[in-house]
């Protein structure tokens, strides 16, 4: 239907007839009381039936008909021409509403951290419902954080399935959060490469095992 509205909007530019299906203007089918009262139509107006007329047939013509026969019972060309934009814009919003579920579905935590993760899935989940009006549950939106995870959450994919419970996004990211917050991320470092010094701290002096060495040793010679 995309592809239609392109090769007919072409056409409707060529013939200068934009405005005739976007933005209709009906003349006067009568100019006066005098010539309603005799039925004497306008020229105006009986050029603008023909010419509308000729072009809801093309119209008509140019489609398939499966979708002509919905669009049949217009009496006008701008009718008509309302009415496929209408299907072919409720093709576009479906399409809209695939490719996003579908980045939806592709995304993954991966290297994310928690709250970006979460955000961007979120994200498409909002442009779902104000774009295209698409309804997301809090259930579908769960599912779709769960199964972006890595392989070091798949217990926690296990026990909300296994237990069925209705968990709530923020529950997810509150549970997630923790559990990253326990996975390694690194190595860690080698014991002497760590900083064990005492520094900021008033009552404890660097040298602190020294001196107390020291003062042992004194009292050790006092002792003689």
């Amino acid at each position: 239907m995309l592809a239609w509205k392109e090769q007919v909007t072409r056409v409707l530019v060529e013939e200068d007839l934009v405005d005739f299906v976007t933005n209709p203007s009906t003349p006067l089918k009568y100019t006066s009381q005098a010539e309603l009262a005799r039925d004497v139509v306008s020229e105006e107006y009986e050029e603008w039936v023909i010419k509308d007329q000729k072009l809801r047939t093309f119209l008509l013509s140019s489609l398939s008909e499966f979708i002509a026969n919905f669009v049949r019972e217009w009496e006008h060309a701008w009718e008509i021409w309302s009415a496929v934009h209408e299907i072919c814009r409720n093709e576009l919003v479906n399409k809209i509403k695939l490719a996003l579920r579908e980045e939806i579905k592709n995304t993954k935590k991966e290297n994310q951290n928690v709250k970006d993760y979460f955000g961007r899935i979120t994200g498409f989940i909002g442009a779902l419902v104000a774009l295209v009006g698409d309804d997301v549950t809090e259930q579908e939106h769960v599912q779709y954080i769960l199964e972006g995870l890595p392989d070091d959450f798949g217990s926690l994919r296990t026990i909300f399935r296994a237990r069925g419970e209705e968990a709530t996004v923020a529950h997810v990211e509150h549970l997630i959060t923790n559990i990253n917050n326990q996975l390694p991320v690194s190595p860690l470092p080698p014991l002497g490469s760590l900083n064990l010094g005492n520094e900021g701290n008033d009552n404890v002096d660097d040298g602190a095992g020294r001196g107390s060495g020291g003062d042992r040793r004194r009292g050790r010679g006092g002792g003689h």
